[in-house]
């Protein structure tokens, strides 16, 4: 019988342990674990926040075959410079960046996503790619560099960037 007990105990002990993270109050354990994700929500919020604005702050700057700055962009260059803000390192290439992150489907997009466009309806060619700044109403509204408008801010509804839609991709990841 005092083998049972000490068993028991021992059990006990170590679900108490493993449960709690090693606390000795298991709320004061599920507090801290809140603290941190929510902790986690608002770096992330941040982060997007931070994209969101850096593209908002490119509208309006001109087109430029390799441009890097506010004095000029390119296709490619456009997201480069957009999440460096953030210390995500892209490659120059829009077909090499289009690998990264995590792929999302149309309804699950969201402010701080990035969206690929191919040159033409039904073409496996990306032309352009753009960052979500804003969904309202179910309209997704994003910022993108082209070479016949520079920056300036879309909207994925209209029938032209609907139609030649490729993919959407998450860089800043939600936390776990």
């Amino acid at each position: 019988m005092y083998d049972f007990l000490r068993i028991a105990a021992t059990f006990a002990l170590f679900c108490m342990v493993f449960l709690t993270n090693g606390q000795s109050d298991p709320l004061k354990a599920a507090s801290k674990e809140k603290e941190r994700i929510e902790k986690a929500w608002a770096h992330r919020d941040k982060q997007v926040d931070k994209v969101v604005n850096q593209a908002i702050s490119l509208i309006g700057t001109p087109y430029k075959v390799g441009g890097t700055n506010k004095k000029g962009l390119d296709e490619d260059h456009f997201a480069v410079v957009v999440y460096k803000s953030v210390g995500v390192e892209l490659p120059n290439s829009m077909d090499e960046q289009a690998l990264k992150g995590e792929r999302k489907y149309i309804g699950e997009i969201k402010k701080g996503d990035m969206l690929f466009f191919a040159l033409s309806e039904g073409s496996k060619k990306l032309s352009s790619v753009g960052v979500v700044t804003n969904i309202i109403g179910g309209d997704v509204y994003f910022v993108q560099c082209t070479s016949l408008t520079g920056v300036k801010q879309q909207k994925l509804n209209d029938p032209k960037w609907k139609s030649r839609y490729v993919k959407a991709s998450r860089l800043i990841m939600e936390p776990s």
